[in-house]
C-alpha cells in the first residue's frame, strides 16, 4: 500500500524532524497520531512492531487497562503520567518513540451521559487523552476493532486512519 509507505517514509528520524517543521510555530500539536483499526487478527499490532523496527524507533505499548483504576482519580493520575512519562523518554533519546495504545476501542468511543462512577471515569479519561492528542508532538498508534463507535472528537484528532482488513492469515489488505 502505497499510502502505509509513505507514512513509513515520514517517519524515518530526519523525515520526521521535517514534517514537524513544517507545522506553524504556534501549533499546540506538532505530532503524528495514527488510527490502525479493522478486525482481530488482521496485523494491526504487527504493522505497529514492524514500523519500530524499520524506523529503528523504541516502542512504548500501553494497554488501556494498564491505567484503570478502580480508585476515584487514580484511572486519570495513571493516564495523565503515561503522556509525562512519554515526554521524559523523547527528551532522553535521539529520535521519538512511538506511543502504542493497543486496543484503546475501550477509550475512544462516544461519550456517554454519566449514570455512574464508571461512566464519570470514561469522561475524564477521554477528556484527558482528548487534550494530550491535541497537543501531541511526538508519534502515536491506536489499535481497535471497533470505529463505528467512535466520539467524533476523536475522528478528527487522528491525522492518519488506516483499514486493515485479512484475507488471508498473514495477509493484510490494507484500505485508505
Amino acid at each position: 500500500n502505497a499510502r502505509l509507505e509513505r507514512m513509513e517514509s515520514v517517519l524515518m528520524p530526519k523525515k520526521f524532524a521535517e514534517f514537524q517543521a513544517g507545522f506553524p510555530k504556534n501549533a499546540k500539536m506538532k505530532g503524528l497520531t495514527m488510527l490502525f483499526h479493522g478486525g482481530p487478527g488482521c496485523g494491526k499490532t504487527e504493522q505497529v512492531l514492524q514500523l519500530c523496527r524499520k524506523t529503528k524507533r523504541p516502542l512504548i505499548k500501553i494497554e488501556v487497562t494498564d491505567f484503570q483504576s478502580k480508585w476515584v482519580g487514580e484511572s486519570e493520575r495513571k493516564l495523565k503520567q503515561v503522556f509525562v512519562d512519554y515526554k521524559t523518554a523523547c527528551d532522553r533519546t535521539e529520535v521519538a518513540p512511538i506511543l502504542f495504545l493497543n486496543e484503546c476501542d475501550q477509550i475512544i468511543g462516544k461519550r456517554v451521559g454519566i449514570r455512574n462512577s464508571v461512566d464519570q471515569m470514561t469522561n475524564a479519561l477521554q477528556n484527558i487523552l482528548l487534550e494530550q492528542m491535541e497537543q501531541f508532538n511526538g508519534i502515536m498508534i491506536g489499535t481497535t476493532n471497533l470505529t463505528k463507535n467512535m466520539d467524533e472528537a476523536f475522528e478528527r484528532r487522528w491525522l492518519m486512519k488506516f483499514e486493515f482488513e485479512a484475507r488471508h492469515r498473514h495477509c493484510p489488505i490494507f484500505h485508505n
